[in-house]
């Protein structure tokens, strides 16, 4: 009955030990068979990287808030000599989320007027004083007249 009872013991030990052996080689297979998908994944993944970039690179489509606009100074009525240069590049690419007073600062940065805070600046639209606080979309879908074409801002000192 000793005997019985060690054999059975032992074929238990054997056949955990057999399972333990074929739940290693498994996990083992499992994860060389990861590594190998991810070797080509990555391979597969570089590839479609450069076909989405040549497909970005024939077809620009700017982000949604992206837009264009030029910025003109505003002529002086009677009085010469007050009225601001124009900029070396009037026309712009930049996000509709800027807002006006940044505008007036890039003038001042641009035309080089040290002594002229950005305040004294006034920038208008279809002849509108617009305030510091609007962002170029909401100056674009409620005071430009034209929505299919750039819109178009005028500067000039304060009060002239």
């Amino acid at each position: 009955a000793g005997t019985g009872t060690g054999t059975g013991t032992d074929v238990a030990a054997h056949s955990t030990e057999v399972a333990t052996t074929s739940t290693s080689l498994s996990s083992s297979r499992r994860v060389a068979q990861s590594k190998h998908n991810l070797r080509n994944n990555d391979s597969n993944s570089s590839s479609s990287c450069t076909t989405r970039s040549r497909q970005i690179a024939k077809k620009y489509t700017p982000p949604p808030d992206e837009m264009s606009l030029g910025l003109y100074p505003l002529k002086a009525g009677g009085r010469r000599g007050c009225q601001l240069p124009a900029l070396k590049k009037p026309l712009l690419q930049t996000s509709g989320r800027l807002r006006i007073i940044h505008l007036k600062k890039y003038i001042v940065h641009q035309l080089a007027l040290k002594s002229i805070p950005p305040q004294s600046i006034e920038v208008r639209c279809n002849g509108d004083h617009v305030g510091d606080e609007l962002s170029l979309t909401f100056i674009k879908k409620t005071r430009w007249l034209d929505v299919t074409k750039d819109l178009i801002l005028h500067y000039r000192l304060d009060g002239q």
